[in-house]
């Protein structure tokens, strides 16, 4: 059903009464468990469950995390096996493994030739604590700067691969990340460095559109917050002209941004 929301004109009373899914509490989630093995005559190991509610547990318990989990250790069964165990688990690396093995596996169905921008856009979903951020299609847009039409190419593979969702059915224009993990799978990803490049980039983005909507100018807040990265920029003409004409109101000092 994850993708019911394609089928919104043809069950258009599906939609009348939606439904946010929270967090499971541990009660929740143990239910979730074993309903469903006792409704397919499996039986999880007793052990195992409160196992999977320890790894799983932060502030609660995912539904989504808990679905893959489950998923996985069903499809490693052979077909006469009924029987889940700790041993079971323990062939999978755990939680964590299971988890990152499903962002590794939808990275490597994705196309050679969209795999850089699709690390681009990922990247750009992340907030600064490694949480998910809403980003809209603009600001992608002007971030990565790649074409329209392969910005929607690359996150339709994204969103087919279970890592991307619209915020809203229907629309792309407000994305984010399927998953918490997710976004902590990409952070760690990215080296410090490029990760600090990134949220530089994105306060210079934002700073450069208020110059060209209203002329206004940088503050020395964010002056000074961005120096430490700019020999590492690669400043458009108007960039610099925004910066140099913020550094010169301020009595900032432009040796910092000088090539």
């Amino acid at each position: 059903f994850a993708n019911l929301c394609d089928l919104r004109e043809q069950l258009p009373l599906v939609f009348e009464a939606p439904f946010q899914l929270k967090k499971f509490t541990r009660d929740q989630a143990r239910i979730a468990i074993t309903r469903p093995a006792q409704q397919f005559h499996l039986v999880v190991e007793g052990a195992l469950v409160e196992q999977l509610l320890d790894a799983l547990y932060a502030d609660g318990i995912d539904p989504s995390e808990l679905e893959l989990v489950c998923y996985h250790l069903l499809m490693i069964l052979s077909p006469t096996e009924r029987f889940i165990s700790q041993t079971t688990y323990a062939s999978t690396g755990g939680v964590r493994a299971i988890l990152e093995d499903f962002f590794e596996e939808a990275l490597r169905r994705l196309p050679w030739r969209d795999r850089a921008t699709a690390a681009r856009l990922l990247r750009e979903m992340v907030g600064p604590q490694q949480q998910r951020a809403v980003v809209t299609r603009e600001r992608l847009l002007e971030s990565t700067g790649v074409r329209p039409e392969i910005l929607d190419r690359v996150v339709w593979e994204l969103s087919d691969g279970g890592l991307v969702r619209p915020l809203v059915p229907d629309s792309a224009d407000q994305l984010e990340l399927t998953h918490d993990f997710v976004a902590r799978a990409v952070a760690q990803r990215l080296p410090a460095k490029e990760e600090r490049l990134r949220q530089v980039h994105l306060v210079l983005t934002r700073a450069l559109r208020a110059y060209q909507e209203r002329g206004a100018l940088m503050s020395g807040e964010k002056l000074r917050g961005a120096e430490d990265a700019a020999e590492d920029l690669q400043l458009t003409a108007e960039e610099w002209e925004m910066i140099a004409r913020s550094c010169l109101k301020l009595d900032m000092p432009l040796e910092p941004w000088l090539p």
